[in-house]
């Protein structure tokens, strides 16, 4: 988003060698350590960071192991994400390909359990490499112990939060399933193809499809000077989605007639809401917001409510107190409280 203060150190080990050398300055300097990928999915606070951030520059892509059915893929945490996604689409490899235009890094991947258009990066992931600097142990964290969930995981929490992500193993498959049947109230990807006379979709034409549709709705690289979806989706339950769902036919449901499906019943009995479409019952949407900016610097992306964008030299604090006045505006419309995706760092 452009926005943010320094950091006190700055480094990009690109082997393993240097990530150790790094964490050692660090600790001979006091300084915490923060890692980034691609710096995508976060917000830097205004004051900066107080601590070495190193961008994760660790590469390579090695096939471990092949036969008929599957691949198994080792790579590199600094790694282009949709590099990477291009490349196993080159080779007819599935599994990754919903994942398309995502921006960020391989070693990012994991920790937010990347998700989109009915995958996540947890169906493909066979395990995490990991380095912990102040124990200065490796471990490889099999996808159980990766805890992961709806954009979530082990290192997210406070036991994880240690462990510096250094490669991921992939178990990809060489035999055709496309995944085609998520669709949003304005986004399909069945529509894409019917659109361009695909009847029987390759992995190529699922990348085609996911790509159009992110291009659509402004949420790939050089859009807008956004982080994407600030917002995760809504997961409630049953007796909270049934409040939901009552004010919402009282209210707006003209909305939510001309903006089905709205929500997503979950096999475990929650109900995954869109939080898009709860903003779109606020005055924080696209439309109302199209000729408006929150103390002038910034604004909601003119195709997706759940993009805050950076709209002329916005500090941090201007984009955390829109995002707070956001999460107010659904809470005092239908007593829940949407939840941010994107991460700040750096003092307050």
């Amino acid at each position: 988003m452009r926005v943010g203060g320094p950091a006190r150190f700055w480094c990009e080990p690109t082997t393993f060698g240097e990530l150790q050398e790094a964490c050692v300055y660090a600790h001979t300097h006091n300084a915490p350590i923060v890692v980034l990928g691609g710096g995508s999915n976060v917000v830097i606070r205004d004051r900066g960071i107080n601590a070495l951030v190193m961008r994760m520059r660790l590469s390579g892509i090695e096939i471990v192991r092949e036969d008929a059915d599957e691949v198994l893929v080792r790579v590199g945490a600094g790694e282009s994400w949709d590099a990477l996604v291009a490349w196993t689409v080159a080779r007819g490899w599935w599994g990754l390909e919903n994942l398309s235009g995502i921006p960020g890094t391989v070693g990012a991947a994991p920790i937010q359990n990347i998700n989109a258009y009915g995958s996540s990066v947890a169906d493909t992931i066979v395990s995490v490499e990991t380095y912990h600097p102040d124990q200065d142990v490796h471990t490889t964290f099999d996808t159980p112990a990766c805890r992961f969930a709806y954009r979530d995981s082990v290192f997210k929490q406070a036991e994880g939060k240690g462990w510096v992500v250094t490669a991921v193993l992939f178990r990809l498959s060489r035999v055709p399933h496309a995944h085609t049947a998520y669709r949003s109230a304005s986004n399909a990807m069945e529509r894409y193809f019917a659109e361009h006379n695909i009847t029987k979709p390759s992995i190529g034409d699922v990348r085609d499809a996911v790509l159009s549709i992110r291009k659509k709705i402004g949420m790939l690289e050089g859009c807008y000077r956004s982080a994407g979806s600030f917002f995760k989706n809504t997961l409630l339950g049953s007796e909270q989605f049934a409040r939901v769902k009552e004010i919402v036919m009282c209210d707006h449901a003209a909305l939510a007639e001309r903006l089905s499906p709205w929500y997503w019943e979950l096999p475990d009995g929650r109900v995954k809401v869109s939080t898009a479409f709860l903003l779109e019952c606020t005055p924080y949407n696209k439309t109302a917001f199209a000729d408006r900016a929150f103390r002038d610097t910034v604004g909601i992306s003119p195709v997706h409510s759940l993009s805050l964008i950076n709209l002329s030299n916005a500090r941090a604090s201007d984009i955390e107190a829109f995002m707070h006045e956001m999460i107010e505006a659904v809470a005092s419309q239908f007593f829940i409280t949407i939840e941010p995706e994107v991460l700040f760092l750096g003092d307050a």
